[in-house]
């Protein structure tokens, strides 16, 4: 349930709508809408702006409102809801009611900063293949990618994202809500290794089924794994995801391994193979192995919290420092390199300690 403000003149647009999410963000929600802006098929598009109810940061909640209402078009409709939802819920059920009386739609949220001719690619491309039942969607964004060997604007990979992307009412239709299904047609058709592709996110499907998280975008994934669906990708990015802070929903690191330039050109969408580009998928691969943890050394990093980190770290400065009073000066004199190596894990030791406990106090 929620409420409108704003109504929509519903002559024929030229354009596919725009549905924005937005909830606590007030700078980024405008910087969206500024990016929106310098788009110029913004003037001739619908904007459909969706702001879930937040049980906390009124202030800040309140001003995106105000931001919203301030910034939007006119003829903008805007859709506050009257309960927190939560982005598995919310976004399903946005893009489900602009469906319902649209054929095509657009989706960003308020965390992307957007190129000037983002808008321009994702209708050239919605209306390219709107017809071509291989194709199930358009992606702005791309990994910072080194594609200087592929000499084309456009390709295609089964990964539909959800990043700046847009969709037809034919292939939401497809959309497999039920994780229970997927995973038991991945099994029986021996997916699971394409699925994942260098990242886990079959293990994520099954904790979705079993409840531990809540993820619309990997069941997403799945329907066109399922389907054998491609997305159409720029071959440089159109889009730049900037929600990585504190008080993004997902991906907040130290390194945003997602941070990539955007591109201010056009991005022609022309004739091209409608076919997965495997060399390209398996950069996606070879990118997400390397960046997302999936790496042993990085899993053992996610594994060390502070407080686990300072423990191990104090363990090994006391063998250390035990050893250098146990050993004879003279054998020392003889060894120097066991001096040195002992004196050198005696530092890294307790730099790391400082380090951790400096963390902690951070954080709280």
């Amino acid at each position: 349930m929620g409420h409108t403000l704003g109504e929509i003149s519903f002559k024929k647009m030229k354009f596919a709508p725009i549905i924005l999410f937005a909830c606590k963000r007030p700078d980024l929600t405008l910087n969206c809408l500024n990016c929106l802006k310098r788009n110029k098929e913004f003037e001739e598009s619908l904007l459909f702006v969706y702001i879930d109810k937040t049980l906390e940061d009124i202030d800040k909640y309140l001003e995106t409102i105000e931001i919203i209402k301030q910034n939007a078009p006119s003829n903008a409709r805007i859709i506050i809801s009257d309960v927190h939802q939560g982005s598995p819920i919310a976004i399903p059920k946005a893009i489900t009611e602009v469906l319902n009386e649209f054929d095509k739609v657009i989706v960003i949220e308020d965390d992307l900063f957007l190129s000037n001719f983002f808008l321009k690619f994702m209708n050239d491309g919605l209306n390219k293949y709107q017809y071509d039942l291989n194709v199930g969607a358009i992606h702005g964004y791309l990994y910072p990618l080194d594609l200087l060997k592929y000499d084309k604007d456009t390709f295609f990979v089964h990964d539909p994202g959800s990043l700046g992307w847009g969709t037809w009412k034919r292939s939401w239709e497809l959309f497999e809500k039920d994780a229970s299904k997927s995973i038991s047609y991945i099994k029986e058709h021996k997916l699971k290794k394409k699925f994942n592709n260098g990242y886990p996110f079959f293990k994520r499907l099954k904790k979705v089924k079993n409840k531990k998280i809540k993820c619309w975008d990997v069941k997403w994934r799945a329907t066109f794994y399922i389907h054998d669906l491609l997305t159409l990708y720029p071959s440089h990015s159109l889009v730049r995801h900037d929600g990585n802070r504190p008080d993004a929903t997902n991906h907040f690191t130290n390194k945003d391994w997602l941070y990539t330039n955007v591109y201010q050109k056009p991005i022609k969408v022309e004739n091209i193979d409608v076919i997965d580009n495997v060399i390209i998928e398996n950069q996606f691969k070879k990118f997400l192995y390397n960046n997302a943890g999936m790496r042993t050394i990085d899993k053992i990093k996610n594994k060390l919290t502070p407080k686990i980190s300072i423990i191990l770290f104090s363990v090994l400065l006391f063998i250390s420092i035990f050893f250098l009073s146990k050993l004879p000066a003279i054998y020392l004199k003889e060894n120097p390199l066991i001096g040195i190596l002992i004196m050198f894990t005696i530092f890294v030791s307790s730099f790391f300690i400082f380090v951790n406990v400096d963390k902690i106090k951070n954080k709280s």
